[in-house]
């Protein structure tokens, strides 16, 4: 076995259900979440001498609003809208 594939199969993934409820799976399991439905844990930190613009973006796609730590990354949410086979995708932090 190749160390690369060893070190992926130590790959964790921590998410919230959309019930809440906290689960940590290995990243060859976590391909079966349907991530677009579930919170994010960790949270964004808004400050007033922060250098990045926090905000939430309406996604047409999943019909939510999700949380956005940057304007590049509304742009790239805003992208991934208008682009017909995405069928779903979520922030990292939701």
């Amino acid at each position: 076995m190749k160390a690369a594939d060893l070190q992926l199969r130590s790959v964790q993934v921590r998410f919230l259900h959309p019930d809440g409820q906290e689960e940590q799976l290995p990243l060859e399991v976590a391909a079966e979440v349907a991530f677009e439905n579930c919170g994010a844990i960790r949270r964004i930190p808004h400050r007033a001498d922060q250098a990045h613009t926090p905000s939430t973006h309406w996604s047409s796609t999943t019909n939510r609003m999700i949380e956005c730590e940057s304007y590049l990354e509304s742009v790239w949410m805003t992208m991934l809208d208008f682009d017909p086979e995405v069928t779903g995708f979520s922030g990292h932090a939701d």
